[in-house]
């Protein structure tokens, strides 16, 4: 592989400044064999007291570290970046993230959790990660702008769309614009938060902007240097089968030592709660999750809610999204597969929200956000039909919200 200091080296997994792996690749650099387990309590969750093995699971971790094959522009960044792998790519980069504290190093490496990581270091980043194709044609050409040895979380974001973060000096902010030929997610995503806003949950602040000629959604960190992300996939333990998906994601919680409280319930029943109105197809155990102290591995919290832009049947000529067949019609966290109306039967709890207030504020919340979006799809030059079709489609998504607001007060009471 191209520019690789790991390929003929013994290898650390990393939390912060704790050795927990110690692993090498094989020739290929295709699976990565572990030499010793230094440290059990530091690893991640889901390679605690798991019966596919230490191994297997090492192997998860790092494909669960790269661009996905899925991103538009995977082979435009390789290309750029003048890379044959995506897990070359990330490995440039340690394999640091945004979102926890694990990262890869070279077992004799003297570098240091304080040198590298992205909450006290600065990074440089390029647009490539979130170009419009337009102006990737246009950087594809000119390399040199690269250094190959450059560090950027950027190469481990595991994302879909494009996507990328952009360091401030507050928090770094992750842009994030939409999937041909629709465009909508940023869009959503700002809807979806003042939606939120007015429900009064807990959730990430997003906003809508312009970036590497596209228009995106951005928002902060909502991870710091001491407190880390733990998607709910790595807190998966055995189900039970009289349980619901809820119900049994709160006992795997309980099992990682995570204190399940009438709160803890609550907040993922607004989740759920969210994800009906909006018929959230993408809720899956990647984008919710808990927080917890690196230091100290101690439960904090519940993530807040993020991730809501594939919503409103996001990429549908149509408004009416509650008609739409699957998946836009399918939940991914807890009903297995099933509809969000069969979800949303999991809420049992009592929640205070005033749904006149509710309905009143929806058009005018769609309106702001069309008006403001349109504009900045006009700022970018983004095609007409992009505009047009959204244009179309908001009517009947302000019809389809207040419909679900009315069912699910029904449902609710």
């Amino acid at each position: 592989m191209k520019h690789n200091k790991f390929m003929d080296s013994t290898c650390l997994l990393m939390h912060k400044d704790v050795p927990c792996i110690l692993f090498s690749f094989d020739n290929m650099m295709l699976w990565a064999q572990v030499n010793e387990v230094l440290s059990i309590a530091h690893l991640p969750p889901y390679m605690i007291d798991n019966f596919r093995g230490y191994e297997y699971n090492l192997n998860k971790f790092l494909d669960h570290r790269v661009i996905p094959k899925e991103r538009p522009n995977i082979s435009a960044i390789k290309d750029y970046f003048d890379s044959d792998s995506s897990l070359e790519l990330s490995l440039r980069s340690y394999m640091l993230s945004v979102s926890d504290h694990y990262w890869i190093k070279p077992a004799d490496s003297k570098v240091t959790w304080a040198d590298v990581n992205f909450y006290d270091n600065s990074f440089e980043d390029d647009s490539i990660f979130i170009s419009s194709l337009t102006t990737l044609k246009k950087q594809i050409g000119d390399r040199t702008l690269i250094s190959f040895h450059s560090h950027t979380p950027n190469t481990s974001n595991n994302g879909t769309l494009p996507q990328m973060w952009l360091h401030t000096d507050e928090s770094p902010v992750l842009y994030k614009t939409g999937n041909q030929p629709f465009m909508q997610e940023p869009f959503n995503e700002a809807v979806v938060s003042v939606l939120l806003d007015v429900l009064g949950f807990n959730h990430v602040l997003y906003r809508l902007g312009t970036f590497g000629g596209s228009v995106v959604s951005a928002c902060d960190a909502f991870t710091t240097a001491s407190i880390e992300f733990i998607p709910a996939w790595q807190l998966e333990k055995s189900r039970t089968n009289h349980l619901n998906g809820l119900d049994n994601y709160l006992e795997f919680l309980r099992q990682n030592g995570c204190a399940v409280t009438d709160e803890i319930r609550k907040q993922l029943e607004e989740m759920i709660i969210i994800d009906y109105l909006t018929m959230n197809d993408d809720r899956h155990w990647g984008n919710f999750g808990i927080l917890r102290n690196s230091e100290t591995l101690e439960f904090i919290g519940l993530a807040p809610i993020f991730d809501n832009g594939r919503t409103f049947a996001y990429n549908s000529f149509s408004g009416d999204y509650e008609a739409q067949p699957a998946p836009y019609n399918l939940s991914k966290a807890f009903a297995e597969n099933g509809t969000h109306d069969r979800e949303l039967t999991y809420v049992t709890g009592v929640h205070d929200i005033d749904y006149a207030a509710l309905k009143a504020a929806v058009p005018d919340i769609f309106e702001k956000r069309l008006i403001e979006v349109m504009a900045r799809f006009e700022a970018v030059d983004t095609s007409r039909e992009v505009v047009a079709v959204l244009e179309r489609k908001v009517p009947g998504l302000i019809q389809t919200l207040l419909g679900r607001i009315d069912a699910m007060a029904k449902e609710l009471g």
